[in-house]
């Protein structure tokens, strides 16, 4: 399965809530279309955790 978000905007929480809604598998593709981290308080772990997801 493909899937695609978009402007989370630093939101971590919300990030998590969408992921948990996923329930990502091993074969599924996650694609980030821009403005990740321009804001939120927690945009440097957002980004680190993004980068270090396997789909």
């Amino acid at each position: 399965m493909h899937y695609v978000l978009s402007d989370i905007h630093g939101n971590k929480d919300a990030f998590d809530t969408i992921l948990s809604m996923f329930d990502l598998q091993p074969e599924d593709k996650l694609y980030i279309l821009g403005d990740v981290i321009d804001r939120g308080k927690y945009k440097i772990e957002l980004l680190q955790q993004i980068r270090t997801m396997q789909n």
